[in-house]
């Protein structure tokens, strides 16, 4: 600190050094390094699906984002809020073709379109596994945030089926002897059923086969699909 004589020497200036010497001498405090925040939350989506909430360690997420852990925290937050928004850019990217279907104008052709797009997508060798909501739906209790997040989504995702359907009722485009949450829970069951069977190993022929079987039961006419 400058002393009483030092200010009468140097009259006010002798603060305006002393603010720089302290600033040039004040340790500097670690800055994260910059990045793409959605490039890095693609990244750890792959993590997260090919390995699963726990198989992931924050080794291999912040190597997979290409930034350090003091970075992850400070711009995504810990591993459980990573995998929340990880969730959230998977409904938003890879599960596009399910407000798409949601577009078509008749029930009948919501529930082909959504059928035939998630078969589609399951097999897709372009990605890790098939459904990365199915990858992690078996936690310990250590994770349990993990498991309420996955049933929240679970009922979000039913809730959007009903709203669908509930449309279809007022179209007159649903049987009157159908309630809307008793029909969009029978789908979400096929859908997660599918799910399991492709991540077993099923082929999208199969995959096929069982929707035709699936058609033959369903309490209203199904579109046959054209695709490949």
């Amino acid at each position: 600190m400058f002393s009483a004589r030092d200010q009468d020497r140097w009259g006010g200036g002798a603060s305006y050094i002393y603010m720089a010497i302290e600033k040039a001498t004040r340790p500097k405090l670690g800055r994260p390094r910059k990045f793409d925040e959605e490039t890095a939350v693609e990244a750890a989506m792959l993590v997260f699906w090919e390995k699963g909430y726990e198989g992931a360690s924050l080794r291999d997420l912040t190597e997979a984002m290409g930034i350090d852990r003091k970075s992850m925290y400070l711009t995504l937050g810990d591993k459980e809020a990573l995998f929340k928004k990880v969730l959230d850019r998977y409904n938003t990217t890879r599960l596009a073709f399910v407000p798409k279907a949601f577009a078509k104008p008749t029930l009948r052709e919501f529930v082909d379109d959504v059928l035939n797009s998630a078969i589609q997508f399951w097999v897709d060798k372009s990605h890790p596994g098939t459904c990365m909501t199915i990858q992690n739906l078996a936690v310990s209790d250590e994770s349990e945030p993990i498991r309420r997040a996955m049933a929240v989504w679970r009922k979000w995702r039913l809730s959007t089926f009903r709203e669908r359907i509930e449309r279809a009722r007022k179209e007159g485009d649903l049987p009157a002897e159908l309630k809307p949450e008793a029909f969009a829970r029978y789908l979400s069951v096929i859908l997660a059923g599918l799910a399991v069977q492709a991540s077993s190993g099923a082929t999208l022929a199969e995959l096929k086969q069982t929707i035709a079987m699936f058609r033959q039961t369903m309490p209203i006419p199904m579109v046959i699909s054209r695709r490949p």
